[in-house]
């Protein structure tokens, strides 16, 4: 592992429950939420800037969170492990209507998807997002995640491949 990814598993995940927990009994307000995702988002991005490894032209990832999606740490955790692991990466960062996915993924033409499901999303909405990316799984390897997924009723179709833990994407990427 690297130091980033330990440091995403052991502090900042729990730090993040805590804060949740501690938002939702009034103990803190969301504006010290934001104000620490902020900083570990900076922090995300720099290290994902500070990444060297030259881009192979024969690997590509497409990162997006949909339109009812706005927590991005978990993508941007694989951002920088794609792109540490020579992947070309496009990031298309929070909220974009699944229709324009679908028009830069056929442009595109991506070996790797990622998508992660973090907020409340209702089972209908899912499926019509689902959808989507079992269509992209015909030619990429679509990767979701989130506590959307691997909390809740939602059935995942086999054609995506569900990543609950750092490691196992590195072993998909070997």
């Amino acid at each position: 592992k690297t130091k980033l990814d330990n440091l995403y598993e052991s502090l900042v995940i729990p730090l993040l429950n805590k804060i949740g927990q501690l938002w939702q009994v009034n103990s803190i307000k969301v504006i010290h939420e934001h104000y620490f995702s902020n900083i570990f988002r900076e922090f995300l991005i720099s290290n994902i800037e500070a990444v060297k490894t030259k881009p192979d032209p024969l690997k590509s990832a497409f990162l997006f969170l949909h339109d009812h999606e706005e927590h991005e740490f978990s993508i941007l955790i694989y951002y920088y492990i794609l792109k540490s692991n020579g992947y070309e990466c496009h990031y298309f960062g929070q909220k974009v209507p699944m229709k324009e996915i679908s028009s830069a993924f056929a442009h595109i033409k991506p070996q790797i998807v990622v998508s992660t499901f973090t907020a409340k999303l209702s089972e209908k909405n899912f499926m019509k997002i689902e959808a989507t990316l079992v269509e992209m799984s015909k030619t990429s390897l679509v990767i979701v995640s989130g506590s959307q997924i691997t909390n809740s009723d939602i059935k995942l179709t086999r054609d995506l491949t569900l990543v609950k833990k750092i490691d196992q994407l590195k072993r998909l990427l070997k």
